[in-house]
């Protein structure tokens, strides 16, 4: 994520990545990083995230709202503020396992695929993270 840092940690986008869980053990420099990589979209009921056989270009973070995941037209769990998807197309290539929905109005943090792969290269804590919870959505699908 060779971008420049922001010009202020008072940025709401760094305050909005500071409370993501995931993204916990990043130091302010780190967050600023991301943050120049990072965009806020706004996310209203209805709105398809990722579709089940298409190919994943973006990582997602929700930062208020509540998205629906399915497959094999089942529902398969229901994800809010501080959970994160798309990972599984991106990390393991490939197309999306899963349609994700929203079904309530909300905003979303998003890394386009380059960057959140660097950004697991360099935070082994995160890419930990990722994997386990990939790992799991996997088994569950």
């Amino acid at each position: 994520m060779g971008l420049e840092k922001r010009e202020t940690s008072l940025d709401p986008l760094v305050s909005a990545l500071k409370g993501v869980p995931l993204f916990s053990a990043l130091s302010q420099d780190d967050l600023e990083t991301l943050a120049t990589v990072t965009s806020i979209r706004p996310m209203a009921v209805g709105t398809m995230l990722t579709t089940e056989g298409e190919v994943g270009e973006e990582f997602f973070v929700i930062e208020r709202g509540v998205v629906t995941i399915s497959a094999h037209d089942q529902q398969l769990r229901t994800l809010g503020a501080g959970d994160f998807l798309g990972e599984i197309a991106i990390v393991f290539g490939g197309a999306r396992t899963a349609t994700a929905v929203a079904t309530e109005a909300g905003s979303l943090l998003v890394l386009p695929k380059a960057d959140f792969l660097e950004l697991l290269a360099a935070n082994p804590a995160i890419e930990d993270k990722i994997l386990a919870t990939a790992s799991e959505r996997l088994r569950n699908t």
